[in-house]
């Protein structure tokens, strides 16, 4: 399944509660799908909240060890530094409970 990131943020990823929304889209795709792609096309800034928001239920069920794929498409160079810290800060939490 591919989610338009583009359709909930417009350019600007900065909502938290946003990012929250496109959690559980993501939570709702794997229930039937084992890949889901999320599309950062047309959008142009990102901040770490709002990818934390994202992706830290995905970083959770992998904990489980759910099979589950998410892939990420059209992300900016300088947003792909955001992602990274996201990612980490994700893995710190799951590693410190």
């Amino acid at each position: 399944m591919k989610i338009n990131i583009f359709e909930y943020t417009g350019n600007y990823g900065v909502s938290v509660d946003i990012g929250e929304l496109i959690a559980k889209k993501i939570e709702t795709a794997f229930q039937t799908e084992n890949d889901v792609t999320l599309d950062f096309k047309n959008v142009n800034i990102v901040i770490t909240a709002f990818l934390y928001a994202v992706i830290s239920n995905y970083y959770l069920k992998q904990l489980n060890k759910e099979n589950k794929t998410m892939n990420i498409i059209n992300l900016s160079a300088p947003a792909k530094i955001v992602l990274e810290r996201a990612i980490n800060s994700a893995k710190s939490k799951i590693q410190n409970n």
